[in-house]
């Protein structure tokens, strides 16, 4: 599996040492970061306001919806290097998969079916492109599906 923190520092080298420990952070969570203090403390922050400031200082959306990518990239990266489809993903994992579902499209406004399709590569850039504020690409232009080449 790749690994998520890379492709996420490689993706943001515009962070300072603060928004990677509170990337990473998110990452070892698996996108669940708990109670915005507590998960505050644990990336070395005093409290949920100094990690509001933060996120926003780093160009970063809320701790909502940064773990709300973070969980996204998860899923998509899993399915592509071991074929566990998402709802049996939640399943295991003792989750309903409606609002996993819910949540795939909510961000990148597409159905799960075509975010697995475009892949990993491309929720890291939705991401990447929502981080610094621009706005997210057309979503036809994706692997060459604008030009008719695969």
């Amino acid at each position: 599996m790749p690994e998520i923190d890379v492709l996420l520092m490689v993706g943001m080298p515009w962070l300072s040492t603060e928004g990677r420990r509170i990337l990473l952070g998110l990452v070892r969570r698996h996108g669940y970061p708990g109670p915005a203090d507590s998960f505050a403390a644990s990336v070395g922050l005093r409290n949920r306001y100094q990690l509001s400031r933060t996120l926003q200082r780093e160009s970063l959306p809320c701790l909502e919806e940064l773990a709300g990518w973070i969980r996204v990239l998860t899923w998509v990266i899993t399915w592509e290097t071991s074929g566990v489809a998402l709802t049996r993903s939640a399943l295991t994992s003792l989750r309903d998969p409606a609002p996993m579902f819910r949540l795939v499209e909510r961000l990148t406004g597409h159905t799960w079916t075509r975010v697995r399709a475009f892949g990993s590569d491309w929720v890291l850039l939705q991401l990447v492109q929502r981080c610094k504020g621009g706005p997210v690409l057309d979503n036809t232009v994706i692997s060459g599906e604008a030009s008719g080449t695969t």
